[in-house]
C-alpha cells in the first residue's frame, strides 16, 4: 500500500491514532499529528511512498507533529515537533507546519541513519551513474538538483548523499526539494511547468516552496547506484563560469569535512571517503548563471573527462 491509496479518513485515523508508518529509502517514520495540513501534504508530496503496518520493520523514529496546548492552541496557534530522543525543535506558527515538518525529517535523517556514510550533498542518478553535489547551504545544490530532476535525472536526495560504507553505492532517500527565496523564481523561469507547491513566506529561512521528488524517485527508492561524478557547486550572483578539477588529495578532506558522521563512523568512513577520492572524478564549479551550470553538468556527465578550466 502507498500513501495515495489511503482515504482522507483512513489517513486521519492513522495520524491521530497509533501513527502513520511510511517509508522513504532506509528511513521508516511513525508519524502522529493532530494538524489538519499534515495528511494532505504527505499525500501530495509523497503519494507513492509505501505505507507499512506495525511490526513489519524496525521504526527509524517516532515523530509527533502536535499543536501546542493552552493559550497557544487558540491564540496565534503554534505547533511543535516531538521525537523519541533529543531534538532542537521549538514551537512554530501553525501555518508553517509543512516546511517545519520537512526540516524536522531532515534533522532525523542526519542523526538516525548513522550506520551509513552521510554527506551533506544532493544526489541524482541517470543511466546507472550518480552525480554527487556536496555543498553548504546557499551553494545552489538544491536548486541544481531541482532543475536536473526536471531534465530526467532521478532524485535520490537534495540534502543527503548516503553511501553504503566501503563502497561507492549511493542509497536513495527521496524527499521534496525545499527551494528558498530567489531560487524559487529562478527554477520557475526555466521550468514553468514544474509542479511547485505553495509558498510559505516569513519562515526562519525566508520564503520557502517545495518541489515534489516525483513518483519515480519513490517507486525506485530501493535501487542503489554507483557514484560516477562529484561536483562542488558554489553560486555567486554575477559570477562567470569557473571549473577546476579537484585532485584526490584535496577531495578527501572536502568529503570528510562535509559529512555528518565522519568521526562517529570511524574506519568505515575513512575507507569510504578514500574509495570515492581515489576513483571518482571531481570538480569545483563556481557559477552565477543556472543555465550555464546545467550545461556544464551535462558536459561533465556525458563526456569521459573534461579538462580543468575548460569553458563548456
Amino acid at each position: 500500500m502507498r500513501l495515495r491509496d489511503l482515504s482522507a479518513k483512513q489517513l486521519e485515523q492513522r495520524l491521530r491514532g497509533d501513527g502513520l508508518r511510511w517509508r522513504t529509502g532506509p528511513a521508516l517514520f511513525n508519524l502522529q499529528s493532530d494538524v489538519a495540513q499534515v495528511g494532505p501534504w504527505l499525500q501530495r508530496f509523497y503519494g507513492a511512498a509505501p505505507v507499512e503496518q506495525a511490526g513489519e520493520h524496525l521504526t527509524t523514529c517516532h515523530v509527533g507533529v502536535l499543536r501546542e496546548r493552552g493559550l497557544r492552541r487558540w491564540v496565534r496557534p503554534q505547533v511543535r515537533i516531538w521525537v523519541d530522543g533529543p531534538a532542537p525543535f521549538i514551537p512554530f506558527a501553525l501555518d508553517h507546519t509543512p516546511p517545519n515538518l520537512e526540516w524536522g525529517l531532515n534533522f532525523l535523517i542526519s542523526t538516525r541513519l548513522l550506520n551509513f556514510f552521510i554527506l551533506h550533498a544532493a544526489a541524482l542518478e541517470r543511466d546507472g551513474g550518480v552525480l554527487l553535489m556536496p555543498g553548504v547551504p546557499g551553494s545552489g545544490k538544491s536548486t541544481l538538483a531541482a532543475a536536473l530532476s526536471q531534465q530526467g535525472w532521478r532524485l535520490l536526495s537534495d540534502e543527503f548523499g548516503i553511501i553504503a560504507p566501503h563502497t561507492k553505492q549511493a542509497i536513495p532517500i527521496p524527499k521534496s526539494i525545499a527551494l528558498k527565496n530567489a531560487s524559487i523564481d529562478a527554477l520557475a523561469a526555466l521550468y514553468p511547468n514544474a509542479p511547485m507547491g505553495p509558498r510559505f513566506p516569513n519562515t526562519r529561512k525566508g520564503t520557502v516552496a517545495h518541489l515534489p521528488c516525483g513518483d519515480e524517485a519513490l517507486e525506485k527508492m530501493a535501487q542503489r547506484a554507483e557514484v560516477r561524478w562529484i561536483i562542488f557547486p558554489r553560486f555567486e550572483q554575477g559570477q562567470g563560469m569557473q571549473l577546476e578539477s579537484v585532485m584526490p588529495d584535496r577531495l578527501f578532506p572536502r568529503l570528510a569535512g562535509g559529512a555528518f558522521n565522519y568521526e562517529s563512523l570511524g574506519a568505515a568512513a575513512f575507507q569510504t571517503v578514500a574509495t570515492l577520492a581515489e576513483s571518482v572524478p571531481a570538480y569545483a564549479m563556481h557559477y552565477g548563471d543556472m543555465a550555464q551550470a546545467l550545461a556544464t553538468i551535462a558536459q561533465i556527465t556525458t563526456t569521459a573527462q573534461i579538462t580543468a578550466g575548460e569553458q563548456p
